[in-house]
């Protein structure tokens, strides 16, 4: 029999085309851009970026603390943060932090929803100092259910 506690990880973003449409925003820190530099200029010469190929998430995460996470939410409303492992078009962050995001996107979500139709935030430096990816340490993700409708990723703070 395979119950929750026997399933020690589960996967929340899907990887590929979804992907792009779910990077929606990032905080910079410990960017390497001159002081003066335009926030677009900085996210210009950032691979994390650059629309010219498709960007694939996949996010791992322990079961039983998502779904204590998600009973809290139900519950009172607050939103915790757990230790997740994402990859990142093949680098790997372990032990980053990640949460639910949004508010009246959450409505609606319950124990059955599927993980990938929630928004998340993802903070790479959440339980590692200094971990990021090309200087950015988070990220949103947005689900979505058409092909069709991509979000221009844009830098700002979360």
């Amino acid at each position: 029999m395979n119950t929750r506690a026997n399933r020690p990880r589960r996967a929340v973003a899907a990887v590929g085309v979804a992907a792009v449409l779910l990077a929606g925003c990032s905080a910079a820190s410990g960017n390497e851009t001159a002081p003066d530099a335009e926030p677009a200029a900085a996210a210009a010469e950032s691979e994390v970026w650059d629309s010219s190929f498709v960007h694939e998430i996949e996010v791992r995460f322990d079961e039983g603390e998502y779904a204590a996470m998600v009973e809290t939410y139900l519950s009172t409303g607050d939103k915790e943060w757990i230790s997740a492992t994402v990859t990142i078009d093949g680098t790997t962050f372990e032990n980053a932090g990640l949460r639910l995001k949004g508010n009246s996107s959450l409505r609606g979500a319950s124990f059955d929803t599927d993980p990938t139709a929630l928004p998340w935030l993802i903070r790479l430096d959440k339980y590692v100092d200094g971990q990021s990816l090309d200087g950015y340490t988070q990220f949103v993700v947005r689900s979505n259910n058409s092909e069709t409708s991509l979000t221009r990723p844009l830098p700002s703070s979360c």
